[in-house]
């Protein structure tokens, strides 16, 4: 499809109204995509009971199946409308394996956010599932494709879970990742024996996660800005790169006519350049 051109009068009648087009277009920028670093640990007194299948929060939260957490020191995640930092509380769902993708796996009071919990990656161990054999250093789980990750720490054991997923503030979507992380005072093999048997583990724990803002950069001044962001408003920055791919606009500066006779010459305009 062959380009379009649009353009607008620029004589005195009708510069106002370019000079608002014009504003509007060089102004326009997409939602702003949250982002920054997110660590948290259990509420006072609370912690952790992981099963085989489940993973329970304590303290309890503000709702009936879930736990209480609050943001550590080096929280700084930026969203449209404000920043989440240190010494918030919020919420955590228990969980049940299988039971995924979870929404509202974690939110924080007063704000937006929701983070969307999409997936727990199988642990990858130095020594698979033969905890026993573990020396210090080494890694092993409790059965094949299990999230919980146990690390021999000599006279104890770290034992880690990553998670991965999506956050939400209302107006644009983010992805987040990081790791879950604990450690118990027993060997990895009694742990694992202890699962295996139907058993639980308690303890606290801690988490540290990463917000990134995976959508398209904002559109700066003189840049080309979509058509449907024309037609529709702006709208999140991955949004705004999918119109980008479909159309364009440039804007070029009015060009003035050349004379023509005494004194008459053609009206300058701005011009539109449309492109599929």
């Amino acid at each position: 499809m062959a380009p379009h051109e649009i353009l607008i009068n620029m004589q005195k009648g009708t510069i106002l109204t370019a000079g608002l087009a014009v504003a509007f277009l060089l102004m326009i920028t997409p939602a702003f995509a949250s982002s920054g670093p997110l660590d948290i640990t259990n509420c006072s007194g609370g912690g952790v009971t992981v099963g085989v299948t489940t993973i329970t929060w304590l303290p309890s939260g503000e709702g009936t199946d879930d736990g209480c957490i609050n943001t550590g020191a080096t929280t700084n995640v930026v969203y449209t409308t404000s920043t989440l930092g240190p010494g918030e509380t919020g919420n955590i769902k228990n969980l049940t394996m299988g039971t995924l993708p979870l929404d509202q796996f974690m939110t924080f009071v007063g704000t937006p956010l929701d983070f969307i919990l999409t997936s727990l990656p199988p642990a990858s161990s130095t020594n698979g599932t033969n905890c026993a054999s573990t020396t210090r250093g080494q890694s092993c789980v409790a059965f094949a494709g299990s999230p919980f990750l146990f690390t021999n720490l000599g006279d104890h054991t770290a034992i880690s879970l990553q998670a991965v997923g999506t956050v939400s503030d209302g107006d644009s979507i983010s992805n987040w990742s990081g790791v879950f992380t604990t450690q118990l005072n027993q060997t990895a093999a009694s742990i694992q024996t202890t699962l295996l048997l139907g058993g639980s583990i308690t303890s606290t724990h801690s988490a540290q996660f990463t917000v990134i803002d995976s959508a398209s950069p904002v559109p700066e001044r003189g840049s080309r800005v979509s058509a449907d962001t024309l037609r529709n408003g702006p709208k999140s920055r991955t949004a705004a790169r999918t119109n980008r791919e479909r159309s364009v606009v440039q804007i070029q500066p009015p060009q003035p006519w050349a004379l023509r006779g005494k004194s008459s010459k053609r009206p300058s305009y701005l011009r539109l350049r449309v492109e599929p």
